[in-house]
């Protein structure tokens, strides 16, 4: 008797810890939280695209595509905008638009409408008009509108757009200026002659007696010592002649006929600019004349009269 419950109690040792580790697993998971579901991130539906590529053009870079928006083929090339996407890249084999930041790739379609016989497609225009739109059972088709390449396809063709208030406060009742409209021909100036005209001055012919006289181009011979007297008083000599100082030279006053200088060949009004050359502007110029006079056996006097120039020659003895 004491055998059999010694045994038993030896199977009840060895059995305990085999169940305590059978069920330590299934406690742990027990115990353990379950697990986040995962969220999948919803990606932005674009819609059921509106275009069905018809032909690719590649020798041309363009493709004609279906437009089940407007129910019409229309012709495109990169950079274009047709249904709301922009034309990415024309390939041999494919064309890629975009939209909302996202690219599609597009393969030419044997569902989509083909263009019947003889028919042409819409080239698209973005600074044109756009095709008529299918017209209502009954009802005439619409006149051409202009396309908004900008527009979404849920604003219409045609996407109104304002300036900002206060540009449109400036311009309120001005008018606009349209810069293609004909012009009107320019109106003719009428220029009014002055209430007193002031009369014209005659200009006195040559060889009259009111006429300037020419100057006088032969050599004179003349004897040094009386052009040296004549010279040589510098302060009587200015109140005889009464000469005036000039920026190109010296401009002689009133010349009496009867005086030395008019027989040396000067008159009232001329404006003696050189004498050998050297420029006459000042005293010391005329002075250092008078000095190059003593040894100088010819002289000359360059003079302007009436607006001629001219030079007065002499030959000293």
């Amino acid at each position: 008797m004491i055998g059999v419950m010694l045994r038993r109690w030896s199977l009840v040792l060895l059995l305990v810890p085999a169940l305590g580790l059978a069920a330590s697993p299934a406690r742990a998971t027990a115990e353990a939280p379950p697990p986040a579901p995962r969220t999948k991130v919803a990606k932005k539906r674009l819609g059921t695209l509106p275009l069905r590529v018809v032909k690719l053009l590649p020798e041309t870079g363009q493709v004609l595509v279906y437009d089940q928006t407007r129910r019409a083929h229309v012709l495109v090339q990169e950079g274009d905008l047709v249904a709301g996407y922009a034309v990415v890249e024309v390939g041999d084999e494919h064309v890629v638009v975009a939209r909302d930041g996202r690219e599609l790739v597009l393969v030419a379609d044997p569902r989509a409408p083909q263009l019947a016989p003889g028919a042409e497609a819409a080239v698209l225009d973005p600074y044109g008009e756009a095709a008529p739109a299918a017209a209502p059972a009954g009802k005439a088709p619409a006149g051409l509108q202009p396309i908004d390449p900008y527009a979404r396809p849920d604003e219409g063709p045609v996407r109104e757009v304002l300036a900002p208030a206060a540009q449109r406060e400036s311009l309120r009742g001005v008018a606009v200026v349209d810069p293609y409209a004909p012009q009107a021909p320019p109106e003719p100036r009428v220029v009014t002659a002055p209430p007193t005209a002031s009369p014209l001055k005659a200009t006195p012919a040559p060889g009259s007696p009111t006429a300037p006289e020419a100057i006088r181009a032969e050599v004179l011979t003349v004897k040094r010592a009386e052009l040296e007297a004549a010279l040589s008083d510098f302060t009587r000599l200015g109140k005889d002649i009464g000469f005036v100082r000039l920026p190109r030279g010296v401009r002689l006053g009133t010349v009496a006929p009867s005086s030395y200088f008019w027989r040396l060949g000067l008159r009232g009004g001329d404006v003696v600019t050189a004498i050998d050359g050297k420029p006459l502007r000042t005293l010391d110029d005329a002075a250092a004349a008078y000095v190059r006079l003593g040894a100088a056996r010819q002289l000359a006097v360059e003079v302007e009269r009436a607006g001629a120039r001219g030079t007065l020659r002499f030959a000293l003895q």
